[in-house]
C-alpha cells in the first residue's frame, strides 16, 4: 500500500472537480429552502463546502456520476445554485475612496456582481445546451432581455458575444479602480440583471418549477455599502430568486439594508451557526465526522478492503488509550512528589490558623485529597487556589462523598488539569483518540 493521506486536503478549494464525493450532508438538510440562509462560522465549519456543493456544477457532477435523474434539480424539490466567492482583493476597500464619490463605487460594485454572478448563469445554460436539456431556440427571447438590459445591439444575440461582453465589462470595471479618470463602466442597480435573467430562465419549460439561489460566500470581505446592497437583496428575495450568505463569524458589518431597513431573524432569513452549543452536541458531531473520514478512507484505501468495515472508520486509527496512560506517566514524574507536597502543606497552613480538623482527622483527609490519582491532586490546589475560596473543609466533606458540586468541578476543570500537569511534571501532552481531536476542532 503507498503511503497517502487522505486528509491533506482540508479546505473545499483543494478537492478538485468532484467536491460532492467527499459531502456529508445528513447535519445540513432542510438549511436550503425559499427562505434566505446566512451560514455564519469561524474558519473550517464547513461554509464553503455547504454551497460549492449545492452549486450547479457539483450537484450536475454528483448526479451524472451516479447515473441519477437529473430532472430532479429541475423540480420543486431541488435548487439550482450559482455561486460566487468575493475577491477581497477586487472588492472591499478596493472599490472606495480615490476620488470618487461613494454612490459611483456602489453602482460600479453591482455592477461587477451583477455579471460576475449571470457569467455563472451562463455558464450553466452553456452546460445544459451541451447536455440537450434545452434547445437553441428556446434561449432566444432570453438573450434578447440580456443584451436590451446591457444596451447591446440586436445582432448579438449569442451566448458566446454576450459571454464575451461581460468580460469586456469586467474589463473595464478593473480599468476604472485602477485609474478612476477612465471611462465609467456601465451602471446597473443590485441584481437587476440576476433577476432578469432567471425570469427568462423561468419562461423555459424545463426550469418553470425550479428554485434559484446565488450564494454568497466570504461575505465579511465586503466594506459596509457593499454589504447594503446584498443585504437588499436577501431581504427582496423571492421563493424562485433566493440569496443566501455565507460569513466568518462577526463578519456582518452592518445589518442595514440600502433603504435604512435592519433584517432580522427569523422574519427575513434563518441563521445557521454551528459554533452555538458545540459541547451538547458532542456525540451528534463525532458522529458527523466519522462519516467525513470514511469518505476520505474509502477514495484512498485499494479497492477489495471492504470485506473489514474497521478499516474505513477513523477510530480504527485514532485508538484511544484512555486517560490512564497519561495519569501513570504523571505519576512516574520526578516531580510528582513535590507537587503532592504542596498540596499537603497548603492543609496543613490552613488547618493552623483555622483549626479545622482534629489529629485524628488529617490524616483521613490527606488520604482523600492528597493520596489519589495526579488530575484530582491538581484539581484540589486549583480550587483551593480560587479568590472566591473554597476552604479545606469544604473541599474535602464534598470530595469525600462524591456529592454532586464535586461531580461539577470534575466536569468543569478535570480535563484542563491535563494540560497543566504536563506543563508543571515536564509530560509531553499525548493527542490520541477520536474525543480529543473533536475537542481540538472546537466543535465546527
Amino acid at each position: 500500500m503507498k503511503t497517502k493521506n487522505p486528509f491533506n486536503r482540508n479546505r473545499a478549494e483543494q478537492m478538485g472537480e468532484d467536491t460532492w464525493r467527499y459531502f456529508v450532508k445528513e447535519p445540513f438538510t432542510d438549511l436550503l429552502s425559499e427562505k434566505p440562509l446566512i451560514f455564519e462560522g469561524s474558519r473550517g465549519c464547513g461554509k464553503t463546502m455547504f454551497f460549492l456543493c449545492n452549486s450547479w456544477k457539483e450537484k450536475f457532477a454528483e448526479y451524472e456520476a451516479q447515473s441519477l435523474n437529473v430532472n430532479e434539480i429541475f423540480s420543486k424539490s431541488g435548487l439550482i445554485g450559482f455561486y460566487y466567492k468575493v475577491d477581497g482583493k477586487f472588492v472591499g476597500k478596493n472599490l472606495s475612496n480615490k476620488g470618487v464619490e461613494d454612490w459611483e463605487w456602489q453602482s460600479v460594485f453591482n455592477t461587477y456582481f451583477n455579471i460576475i454572478v449571470c457569467k455563472d448563469i451562463f455558464n450553466f445554460l452553456k452546460h445544459c445546451l451541451d447536455k440537450g436539456y434545452v434547445q437553441d431556440e428556446e434561449i432566444a427571447p432570453l438573450l434578447k432581455r440580456i443584451n436590451s438590459k446591457l444596451e447591446l445591439l440586436p445582432d448579438k444575440e449569442s451566448i458566446d458575444k454576450s459571454f464575451n461582453y461581460f468580460d469586456s465589462v469586467l474589463d473595464e470595471i478593473e480599468s476604472f479602480t485602477n485609474d478612476p479618470e477612465k471611462k465609467k463602466p456601465l451602471g446597473l442597480h443590485a441584481g437587476t440583471l440576476i433577476s432578469a435573467f432567471i425570469e427568462e430562465l423561468r419562461q423555459i419549460n424545463l426550469f418553470k418549477e425550479s428554485r434559484f439561489h446565488v450564494f454568497i460566500d466570504e461575505f465579511e470581505e465586503l466594506n459596509v455599502p457593499q454589504q447594503k446592497q446584498l443585504n437588499t437583496l436577501l431581504k427582496q428575495s423571492k421563493f424562485w430568486l433566493v440569496y443566501d450568505i455565507g460569513v466568518k463569524t462577526k463578519g456582518r458589518h452592518t445589518e442595514e439594508t440600502i433603504s435604512g431597513e435592519i433584517i432580522q431573524e427569523p422574519d427575513d432569513y434563518s441563521h445557521y451557526y454551528p459554533e452555538i452549543d458545540s459541547y451538547e452536541r458532542k456525540e451528534e458531531y463525532e458522529k458527523l465526522l466519522v462519516s467525513i473520514c470514511r469518505k476520505r478512507l474509502i477514495d484512498y484505501l485499494p479497492v477489495g478492503l471492504d470485506n473489514n468495515e474497521d478499516i474505513y472508520d477513523i477510530r480504527f486509527y485514532l485508538k484511544d488509550y484512555g486517560k490512564e496512560v497519561e495519569l501513570a506517566e504523571f505519576e512516574e514524574s520526578a516531580k510528582m512528589p513535590s507537587l503532592r507536597q504542596r498540596l499537603k502543606n497548603i492543609i496543613d497552613d490552613e488547618n493552623s490558623q483555622r483549626h479545622l480538623f482534629k489529629e485524628t482527622e488529617i490524616e483521613n483527609v490527606y488520604k482523600v485529597l492528597v493520596q489519589c490519582t495526579p488530575d484530582l491532586v491538581r484539581m484540589h490546589i486549583s480550587l483551593l487556589g480560587r479568590k472566591s475560596k473554597i476552604s479545606v473543609k469544604d473541599l474535602y466533606e464534598n470530595a469525600k462523598m462524591h456529592s454532586k458540586t464535586y461531580g461539577s468541578w470534575k466536569h468543569n476543570i478535570l480535563f484542563a488539569t491535563y494540560f497543566l500537569l504536563c506543563k508543571e511534571l515536564d509530560v509531553i501532552k499525548k493527542y490520541h483518540g477520536l474525543p480529543t481531536f473533536s475537542m481540538l476542532s472546537s466543535g465546527v
